[in-house]
């Protein structure tokens, strides 16, 4: 697996081989569970991090259904402060760069 240059993106690219065996381009790669990209950018990644947080914030809620309103209502404020405490840290150092 290799990434195109983005200059590379209209010219003609190279064939690589590795122990006989045609190294493919692609535009992504999950390695180690990161996404890597042609972009050099970690956004789609972070993005990617942020949604399953908010998943597994409702799952965190769901397992306590049971438990009384009040309860309910502490875990449903303290979840939704943290999810978005997590989207305004990565808006904040989108807007940094």
């Amino acid at each position: 697996m290799t990434f195109k240059a983005k200059s590379a993106n209209s010219a003609v690219t190279p064939l690589l081989t590795l122990g006989g065996q045609n190294v493919k381009y692609v535009n992504h790669y999950k390695y180690l569970g990161i996404v890597l990209d042609t972009e050099l950018s970690d956004d789609k990644d972070i993005w990617r991090q942020l949604l399953y947080q908010h998943c597994a914030a409702h799952k965190l809620r769901a397992s306590f259904s049971l438990c009384s309103n009040a309860v309910m209502g502490t875990i449903t404020i303290t979840l939704g402060c943290f999810l978005k405490l997590l989207t305004f840290a990565w808006q904040t150092s989108q807007h940094g760069n």
